[in-house]
């Protein structure tokens, strides 16, 4: 079993009838996915992932190149076997659009070698795309989906709220925060 193409996923509408945007496609062509795809052209084989929540659904199963790197990279007439490193060039909040619409003022990035659009996590919050980024999951497996949240343990255990870029104070334990492996 795959995962869902985009155009297989039903349109669904918000409550004023507007269509809403699909949902990632984690396993197959989202942020989650970067790392993976890129050890593995290095690599030219899978790292060893630890198994996580979603692993049950086939859907969201590790393969050597959820990207298919390899593939992209062959069909722009290069040699994937050729690759000795990689270096991933994350620029939170630039887009497809964006860099459209403005990438005269990133040269180096606009004339990189395109291998089409990726999705964001959703949430697309920074803190829940470097999470994805970082540990190969959607948020509902790391758990970070947002900014701020409710920390039950602040305060002295009274709870407080928490800001995941800037409030990690010494009584923060990341693991309790996000447990799994990078």
């Amino acid at each position: 079993m795959t995962a869902p193409s985009r155009t297989e996923q039903p349109t669904l509408h918000d409550v004023l009838g507007a269509p809403l945007p699909p949902a990632p496609a984690y396993g197959s062509n989202s942020i989650a996915d970067v790392l993976e795809s890129a050890s593995s052209l290095v690599a030219q084989r899978s790292l060893a992932r630890p198994a996580h929540a979603l692993d049950s659904d086939p859907a969201f199963n590790s393969v050597a190149d959820p990207l298919n790197l390899a593939g992209r990279l062959a069909e722009q007439d290069v040699d994937p076997v050729s690759f000795r490193h990689a270096c991933v060039v994350m620029v939170d909040g630039l887009g497809e659009q964006l860099l459209n619409s403005y990438g005269g003022y990133a040269p180096a990035l606009r004339k990189t070698l395109n291998l089409g659009p990726l999705d964001a996590a959703f949430p697309t919050t920074t803190a829940a795309s470097l999470t994805s980024l970082g540990t190969g999951t959607a948020p509902g497996a790391h758990g970070i989906a947002g900014y701020e949240v409710r920390n039950p343990a602040g305060n002295g255990g009274a709870g407080s709220v928490m800001n995941h870029l800037s409030g990690w104070d010494q009584s923060v334990d990341p693991h309790a925060w996000q447990p799994l492996p990078t």
